[in-house]
């Protein structure tokens, strides 16, 4: 008998009836920038993406401030619903990364998260 669910493409040969499996994408750190974090139509933070000092030549070390305004919430289990949206703001109201952390010292409520992050390819 015939399966033309496995049959490979050959001269010739039946077309697979299934798409071959593809490979997951590979996860991606921000990009250097400034981005607005918002939940549905609601702003809830902000995030400035900034070279790493140790490593000021090469993309794939940063810094990423993160801004986390009081209303915000974290995707998980019990906010199943949450969908966090990081857009990109083309004219910074910040030259650099103390701007941005003058900026959050003056936020009541919100929350300063600082991560330091190195791209990996898999």
């Amino acid at each position: 008998m015939h399966d033309p669910i496995s049959t490979p493409l050959t001269k010739g040969g039946l077309v697979p009836l299934r798409r071959p499996p593809t490979q997951p994408e590979p996860k991606r750190q921000i990009d250097i920038g400034d981005y607005v974090i918002f939940i549905g139509d609601m702003q809830v933070g902000e995030v400035y993406v900034e070279a790493s000092a140790e490593h000021p030549d090469d993309a794939a070390y940063t810094v990423e401030h993160w801004c986390l305004y009081a209303d915000y919430e974290a995707p998980g289990p019990d906010h199943q619903k949450v969908t966090l949206d990081l857009r990109y703001r083309e004219l910074s109201p910040y030259e650099n990364a103390a701007q941005f952390l003058q900026h959050v010292g003056k936020l009541a409520g919100a929350r300063y998260v600082r991560a330091s992050c190195q791209q990996l390819v898999p």
